[in-house]
């Protein structure tokens, strides 16, 4: 016997939901509810200004391509230069300064509001974390441009660009947070999902 996994974001939330969607829970996301009551689900960078029927659209790009992988995050670290990596596949990646554990980077970062307009940890049925008042100790963001299918060429791997968000942040953190403030773009690749990703055997 067998049993699908799905995951289901009915979002009673206002606001900016881009901290719940870049720690979406391990599970194949199926539907987004109540999009009419956040701000769109892509923020502005530099070169797009999205409407929220516009930024559905844009994630629909990643969808068509692997469905099963759309939002799922992966977490790595980059040793040399004391960065922590969250992806969240055709969505986003968050990039912090030092390391942070991966149980706390599966937790999402406050940037919305609950139903009725608070903050309070009590007024959410998941666990959160607070998204720092100083802007310079926030994780710098970048949000999928682009993806492509896996071709020949990218060794059998999806390929997606994620561009830097356009928020001021390097305007007052660019120095702290060198080399990374330079970086425009970030490039991922990754494995198609496999098919056993939707079944989970139900052991007695």
């Amino acid at each position: 016997m067998s049993c699908v996994v799905v995951g289901i974001l009915q979002f009673d939330i206002h606001g900016d939901a881009s901290g719940l969607l870049s720690a979406h829970p391990v599970a194949p996301l199926v539907s987004l509810h109540h999009l009419d009551l956040i701000s769109p689900i892509f923020p502005n960078t530099q070169t797009i200004n999205y409407t929220r029927m516009g930024a559905l659209k844009h994630l629909m790009m990643a969808t068509e391509i692997d469905p099963g992988s759309i939002l799922q995050q992966s977490i790595c670290y980059d040793k040399r230069h004391h960065w922590s990596f969250s992806v969240s596949w055709g969505y986003s990646v968050q990039v912090h300064k030092g390391f942070i554990t991966p149980r706390e980077l599966e937790i999402p970062i406050k940037t919305f509001t609950s139903w009725h307009r608070e903050t309070s940890k009590v007024e959410f049925p998941f666990n959160t974390r607070d998204n720092p008042d100083d802007l310079c100790s926030r994780p710098m963001r970048f949000f999928m441009e682009s993806v492509k299918a896996p071709t020949t060429d990218s060794g059998g791997l999806m390929q997606g660009i994620y561009v830097r968000e356009n928020n001021g942040h390097m305007d007052k953190c660019g120095e702290k947070l060198l080399p990374l403030s330079v970086v425009e773009k970030i490039h991922i690749k990754r494995e198609l999902t496999d098919d056993s990703w939707y079944q989970v055997k139900n052991h007695p």
